[in-house]
């Protein structure tokens, strides 16, 4: 089933009292506000990184909890990705991609 948001990707939550299904990233959307950019591509996350390199302006995220979810990259610089921390809803909107490790 698709979600009845975007419909582009599968349903992750279901909350049939409202009929809605939900992808990952319109949850983290319904939650938080993401400005989307054109030249970005977005999707649901799908595991956990942390930021190895806090550096070019992300150094105020240095103290947030180091759990990072990618929701998206750059499309002329897929190697830029977007973050957003999964306990504080901080985004990064842009870090390269060597900077940043999987975790799970």
């Amino acid at each position: 089933m698709m979600c009845t948001i975007c419909n582009k990707f599968i349903v992750s939550e279901e909350i049939p009292e409202k009929e809605e299904y939900l992808c990952k990233l319109c949850k983290i959307k319904k939650q938080v506000y993401i400005h989307t950019y054109d030249n970005c591509l977005y999707y649901p996350p799908n595991g956990i990184n942390k930021i190895n390199v806090f550096d070019d302006g992300n150094q105020k995220y240095e103290n947030d909890p180091n759990i990072w979810s990618q929701i998206g990259h750059w499309i002329d610089h897929p190697e830029k990705v977007i973050l957003i921390n999964n306990i504080t809803h901080n985004i990064i909107y842009s870090i390269s991609n060597w900077k940043v490790s999987n975790i799970i």
